[in-house]
């Protein structure tokens, strides 16, 4: 029977009780099933590639690689020339311009805790290279970077890699996160995420790991179970403005802090994402950029999806205990 969704369009539907964005995404449907024929592994059936790294260093070659950035062969938005809005039925949907990458790692065994620390240096590398290029585009409000590990983390293939998918709009949790951070600096002077740090650092009971320029702790009220903000010490709005030395720094808490889930916690399927200023030509001076990794080791019930509201069954203190 021949697939009609192939035909079909990404359409952004806007949720009229809530407010809320969903995407329909029929392309998705396609995507093929976790075999043992790596798309990753052997190149020749993807797209052709947008960024290629071989240890450090900005090649052209496809055939020698560590990092890769490719086009998603399965993506939720493609670039189209002109962006469009309509309602239908009294309801609000876009369809919009956008772009769908995946970074790839070329050893298809080795997440990212496995890798040497110039080796996840890439990693940020291609996301610093990809924001700063991809921003420039009109239709571009948000790039919006994350990778998903294992199956209950939503992963559709075993090779690790991350994805970036640019987004017309700024997200309703990133609007309201980025909207506390302006009131609090208009009512206060001071970037509420810089005193956040100081005062888990005063306090030293939820920090898993720092070093000279980045810190890793759970949130006072995290938003999941073991839930970790690896953010650096310094006040930055953009992850784009990162330097080399960061980017090394950065790599090895990060390693750091996955080995320490791996350790403690069984090694879990996990999910991180950055949370960046957006792209739409603001002043964003009172934000400041963070990671945020969750390991997935319960699921969401008929409570937390309802009311919005998480259940946790430890107290972060005693959740830094087990993972420090």
């Amino acid at each position: 029977m021949k697939d009609e969704n192939i035909k079909q369009e990404t359409e952004l539907r806007n949720n009229l009780l809530s407010g809320d964005w969903v995407i329909i995404a029929p392309t998705r449907s396609r995507l093929p099933e976790n075999n043992t024929n790596c798309p990753f592994c052997n190149l020749k059936n993807q797209e052709t590639p947008i960024l290629i790294y071989n240890n450090g260093k900005i090649v052209t070659d496809a055939r020698k690689w560590t990092t890769i950035v490719l086009p998603n062969k399965y993506p939720i938005f493609v670039p189209l020339v002109n962006e469009c809005s309509s309602r239908d039925e009294d309801c609000y949907k876009i369809k919009s311009s956008g772009h769908h990458e995946l970074i790839v790692t070329a050893d298809h065994d080795k997440n990212i805790n496995e890798l040497p620390i110039k080796k996840i240096k890439e990693i940020f590398d291609c996301y610093q290279s990809r924001i700063i290029a991809l921003k420039k585009d009109k239709f571009v409000k948000y790039v919006f970077i994350f990778q998903n590990c294992g199956k209950k983390a939503g992963a559709s293939q075993a090779h690790p890699h991350s994805q970036i998918i640019t987004i017309p709009f700024i997200d309703k949790e990133l609007k309201l996160i980025i909207s506390n951070a302006k009131k609090h600096f208009e009512e206060n002077g001071k970037c509420l995420h810089c005193e956040i740090i100081e005062k888990e650092i005063q306090i030293n009971k939820r920090i898993i790991a720092e070093n000279k320029t980045f810190i890793a702790y759970i949130p006072f009220a995290p938003r999941f179970i073991y839930q970790i903000i690896i953010t650096p010490k310094r006040h930055s709005n953009l992850f784009e403005d990162i330097s080399d030395e960061e980017k090394l720094d950065l790599a090895e808490i990060f390693k750091k802090i996955l080995q320490k889930y791996d350790k403690k916690l069984d090694k879990p399927d996990y999910n991180f994402y950055l949370h960046n200023s957006p792209s739409d030509n603001k002043n964003y001076d009172y934000f400041h950029w963070y990671f945020s990794l969750t390991p997935r080791l319960t699921y969401l019930a008929g409570f937390e999806i309802g009311a919005n509201m998480e259940i946790i069954t430890k107290y972060p203190e005693d959740q830094a205990k087990i993972l420090k």
